[in-house]
């Protein structure tokens, strides 16, 4: 009964709030936070999508007596410094595990006849122009060796390899229709597209170039690390300040766009969506989507850093 009180009192953006004195006492229990903690961990480790892991995250946060934001906030940048530190062990970190959906209890099924003939089929499928369903082991798959590359040191030698990395994770793993990537040019700030997935159908967006220093928001995704999510929500209060030329390239209002960097240097500047070549196909990109774009984005630039410091 107290943990399910403890899992209810927890909220996304505030602290929470205790139906009672006697909730309010076992928070203050240090005991209690040890033992969550060590559940929570444990449970990650077999699935951090689980619906135990977020009941658990629940009542961590609760105990903690924190909003569900910071909790979920400091335990991915908790996973991320782990995987860091693991360097190349040839096992799955917990950064890892997050980001591919990672679940140990597959490795104990025993896998269908098919299963290997059906995993080629859907990704012959996915190749087909117009068409990303992407199976789920395979893009998990992907997702995970990609991200493992970027938090390997040595795993990747240049810059160019590590943005082609990313952005095909993007599109072929988080199944984001069209992704770019716009390099800033040193010294005039100019914003010119160098890679794209998915957007033949778009040449202004391929062959797109811009002076970034031209307009106020671009200059501020490119000031430091932040994540542009547009979609119907805040289009009238963001897609108005996106330089005209850019919204013409695009013809998508419901976009994510954030920044690369190389230390505190912008490097280039990320961005996708969901539009096809059908012209009704413009669905926004999901929450999942969204928080591994941000990620991956974030992941990239401690990359490009690394590169960066090398001798």
């Amino acid at each position: 009964r107290q943990w399910v009180g403890l899992e209810h009192a927890a909220h996304l953006d505030e602290p929470p709030e205790f139906a009672g004195k006697e909730l309010h006492e076992l928070c203050h229990r240090p005991a209690l936070v040890v033992a969550v903690a060590n559940a929570l961990a444990e449970e990650a480790d077999w699935d951090w999508q689980s619906r135990r892991c977020l009941r658990l995250m629940s009542i961590a946060t609760t105990a903690c007596r924190r909003p569900l934001a910071t909790i979920l906030a400091n335990c991915h940048q908790t996973a991320a410094v782990l995987s860091r530190d693991c360097g190349d062990s040839g096992l799955l970190t917990p950064a890892a595990k997050l980001l591919g959906g990672w679940r140990q209890a597959w490795v104990w099924e025993t896998p269908p006849v098919n299963a290997t003939a059906t995993a080629i089929a859907d990704v012959a499928v996915a190749s087909e122009p117009g068409r990303q369903s992407v199976d789920s082991d395979v893009a998990s798959a992907l997702l995970t060796e990609a991200m493992q590359r970027l938090c390997t040191p040595g795993a990747i030698d240049s810059t160019r390899t590590a943005v082609e990395l990313v952005v095909d994770a993007m599109h072929s793993g988080l199944g984001l229709k069209r992704v770019a990537a716009l390099l800033v040019r040193a010294g005039s700030g100019e914003l010119q597209t160098v890679l794209t997935k998915g957007a033949e159908h778009t040449p202004a967006l391929r062959q797109f170039r811009y002076a970034s220093r031209n307009n106020q928001l671009l200059t501020q995704l490119l000031s430091k690390p932040l994540c542009l999510r547009l979609n119907t929500a805040n289009r009238a209060k963001f897609w108005p300040h996106l330089p005209a030329e850019f919204r013409a390239a695009i013809d998508c209002d419901q976009l994510l766009l954030m920044g690369i960097f190389t230390g505190e240097r912008a490097t280039a500047l990320l961005y996708a969506d969901n539009k096809s070549a059908n012209p009704n196909d413009n669905e926004a990109p999901d929450d999942r989507q969204h928080q591994l774009f941000k990620q991956f984005c974030q992941q990239l630039s401690l990359c490009l850093t690394r590169l960066a410091a090398k001798p």
